[in-house]
Order: C-alpha cells, then sequence, then structure tokens
C-alpha cells in the first residue's frame, strides 16, 4: 500500500501503520505501570504500603497519583515475530553490502549506520 500511495502524507500513514504493528510485536510488557488517582489519605496510605508501590505524584491536595508495578504481567506479545522481521531485516542490509557495495568499491566502503525503518 506504501508504495502505491500517491503523496507524502500516505505515504507517511501507512508507513506509521506498518511500525505500529511492529512495535507491538516487540513490546516489553514489564515495562507497563498502573497508576490510581486517589484523593483520600486513606486509600493513598494504603497503596504506598503495597509491595507494588513505585512512585507518587501529587498534583494537588486532593489529587494524587500512585504509580505501582503490574500485580500480573501476560506475556502475550508474538516477539519472535519482531525478532524475525530484524533478523531478515539485517541479513538484506549485509547480503546488499557485502554482495553488491563491496564487490563495486572493495575496501573502499564501510558501514557506518544501518536503519531497518526506511522509505
Amino acid at each position: 500500500m506504501r508504495k502505491n500511495a500517491r503523496n507524502d502524507f500516505e505515504r507517511e500513514f501507512f508507513k506509521l501503520m506498518n511500525n505500529a504493528v511492529f512495535g507491538k510485536t516487540m513490546e516489553n510488557v514489564r515495562n507497563r505501570l498502573k497508576m490510581q488517582l486517589v484523593s483520600d489519605d486513606k486509600t493513598c496510605a494504603k497503596l504506598i504500603n503495597r509491595n507494588t508501590f513505585r512512585d507518587i505524584t501529587i498534583y494537588s491536595q486532593n489529587l494524587t497519583a500512585i504509580h505501582l508495578d503490574m500485580d500480573e504481567l501476560k506475556f502475550d506479545k508474538p516477539i519472535y515475530v519482531g525478532f524475525s522481521i530484524l533478523d531478515t531485516s539485517k541479513t538484506l542490509i549485509y547480503d546488499f553490502l557485502y554482495n553488491y557495495m563491496i564487490k563495486i568499491y572493495g575496501s573502499n566502503i564501510e558501514l557506518m549506520y544501518t536503519d531497518t525503518d526506511t522509505t
């Protein structure tokens, strides 16, 4: 779809859609937090005493955000798909470098940067 895009907006839109799907395959669920907004001292103290307590943000005298680690983690992201995509991308990059560019330019070429998210 991106190749058939008629303008910059469509190209960027389809690129973003692809990146969003890929990003979900590599999402790290260990970094997630649960945030609870509280307005009374009793609930605030109760949440702070939990072993999952991470941080506190006080917005006003009547509103506090308690940041907690997740009680349970559900490993439901297909990270093997993301790994396969990255591995295939790297293989294509190095194949192009060694089997095409180095044959033309020899030792006068050096790989300085790679990006698997190109337009």
